[in-house]
């Protein structure tokens, strides 16, 4: 939940205008309160496959395969009367195409963390980031997430920020949120 990391910069850039976004992996929802409290949210996405699988070696695994669904039900339900809120259970991949290009102001990545995961979701999500948008992610620290956001960057000639030094509760010097405007 390192948006907690951006959220200062997410606020300013879009200065209390109504927005629509996407977080991608949002296992127990703890970013949903942090948003829907610091941003004029229209519209909030969260999307998760809430279920096992064998390319997921970031530690949920068993997790998912244990409490998936019941993680999905108590956060389906703990929002199910807040209209600007959407729990939607698949994959990022295949949740990608029920949404129009340039639909999102703000998609945050923070599914799966290997590379071909991160990968995928940037090159398939950017799409969908209006123009003045922010596309950002977590665990920025991790080699297989920062190689993927940097052949983004570098194939299409964006400005990298990070959270670097905004980590008061972390005694280390590496970002963990990465984050571009579209």
């Amino acid at each position: 939940m390192s948006i907690s990391h951006i959220i200062n910069e997410i606020k300013t850039h879009f200065n209390g205008k109504q927005i629509i976004v996407a977080e991608l992996g949002i296992l127990y929802g703890e970013s949903i309160p942090l948003l829907l409290n610091n941003l004029n949210i229209h519209e909030y996405n969260g999307i998760d496959a809430f279920i096992n699988y064998e390319s997921n070696k970031d530690g949920s695994y068993e997790l998912m395969k244990n409490h998936g669904n019941d993680i999905y039900n108590t956060i389906k339900n703990r929002y199910l009367h807040d209209k600007r809120v959407n729990i939607v259970k698949g994959f990022t991949n295949e949740v990608v195409h029920k949404f129009n290009d340039d639909y999102f102001d703000l998609v945050f990545i923070d599914a799966g963390h290997e590379y071909e995961q991160v990968s995928s979701d940037i090159e398939l999500w950017s799409k969908k980031v209006k123009k003045n948008g922010i596309l950002c992610g977590d665990d920025y620290f991790y080699p297989p997430v920062k190689r993927a956001v940097h052949e983004f960057i570098e194939k299409n000639n964006y400005k990298l920020f990070n959270s670097i030094n905004k980590n008061p509760d972390v005694n280390h010097n590496y970002p963990w949120s990465w984050y571009v405007f579209i």
